[in-house]
């Protein structure tokens, strides 16, 4: 998946989710008591660009929202040390 195409389906799911919570009676919104939580997947040979770009938008987004988006970083089994190329 391109960065570009990750970053505009992640600002809609945003949106979408801020939407949707505010549409339905009985959803529950986005906000900082409930924030939409945003997981960057890291593995051995992640390119440095691939994610330090939508950890960086994202965690922008998550303090001009006043925490209603959270964003961690992952990754498969245990916390390990990851290596870049």
């Amino acid at each position: 998946m391109e960065r570009r195409t990750f970053l505009r389906a992640s600002a809609l799911s945003v949106g979408a989710a801020a939407g949707v919570g505010a549409m339905d009676e009985g959803a529950s919104a986005v906000s900082a008591a409930n924030p939409l939580r945003v997981q960057v997947p890291m593995f051995d040979g992640v390119e440095e660009q691939d994610f330090i770009a939508p950890v960086e938008v994202l965690g922008l987004a998550g303090r001009a929202s006043g925490g209603a988006l959270t964003t961690t970083m992952v990754t498969t089994g245990r916390p390990a040390t990851v290596t870049c190329t």
